[in-house]
C-alpha cells in the first residue's frame, strides 16, 4: 500500500532510464508496475575509463560498459572524458551536443539509424551504414537533410558508395550519390 501510495501522488518520472512508469493496485495484496525503459539511441566510447556510454534521446547515460551492445549506434569524434550516469553527456563543445541531439532524434523518428555517427574536426557529421556513407555536414537544415535521407536510403538498397548531403539547402536539392565499385 506504500508504494502504491507514494507513486500515486509524486511523480517517478525523475528515473533517466525509466519513461512513465505507473503503478497500480489490482487488489489489497497485489500491486502491478508497468515501467517501458527508454530506448539507447548511441553510446560513445570513453578511452579514459575503458568504458562505453549509451544514452537516450535527450542525452542522458543510462548505462555504462566495457561491453558493446549491438544494435546501438556508435558516435565518434566527439571529446568525452568521463561521464556520469543519469546525468547529461558532457561534450565540450554545446553546439556539437546540440547536433547530436537533433540528428539522434530525427534519425529515430525515421527509424534510419546508422552503425556509426562520425564528427570530423570540423563537427561535419558523417553515417556510416553497411555499404553507404552518407555525408550530412554541419548542422544546418538538418531537419530537412534527415527527411531527405529518409526518401532517399531505401533507393540505396544494394549500393556502395556516397551520399552527399552536405551541400544541401532548400534553394539546392541536388544529392549527389558517388558510387563506390
Amino acid at each position: 500500500m506504500y508504494v502504491y501510495l507514494k507513486y500515486k501522488f509524486t511523480d517517478a518520472t525523475e528515473m533517466a532510464f525509466l519513461e512513465n512508469p505507473k503503478i497500480t493496485l489490482k487488489d489489497a495484496q497485489t500491486l502491478v508496475i508497468h515501467v517501458k525503459e527508454k530506448d539507447m539511441i548511441g553510446c560513445i566510447y570513453i578511452p579514459s575509463v575503458g568504458q562505453n556510454a549509451y544514452f537516450n534521446e535527450e542525452g542522458i547515460v543510462v548505462e555504462t560498459s566495457s561491453e558493446r551492445i549491438p544494435g546501438v549506434m556508435e558516435i565518434s569524434g566527439v571529446d568525452v572524458k568521463e561521464v556520469t550516469l543519469h546525468k547529461e553527456i558532457p561534450i565540450k563543445k554545446k553546439s556539437v551536443l546540440k547536433s547530436l541531439m537533433s540528428v539522434t532524434q530525427g534519425l529515430n523518428k525515421y527509424q534510419i539509424l546508422p552503425n556509426t555517427l562520425c564528427y570530423d574536426e570540423y563537427s561535419n557529421m558523417i553515417l556510416e551504414y553497411d555499404n553507404i556513407k552518407v555525408n550530412l555536414g554541419n548542422s544546418e537544415h538538418l531537419p530537412d537533410k534527415l527527411e531527405t535521407l529518409a526518401v532517399i536510403y531505401p533507393q540505396l538498397e544494394g549500393l556502395s558508395g556516397t551520399l552527399h548531403l552536405e551541400g544541401w539547402t532548400k534553394d539546392n536539392t541536388d544529392v549527389p550519390f558517388e558510387k563506390q565499385e
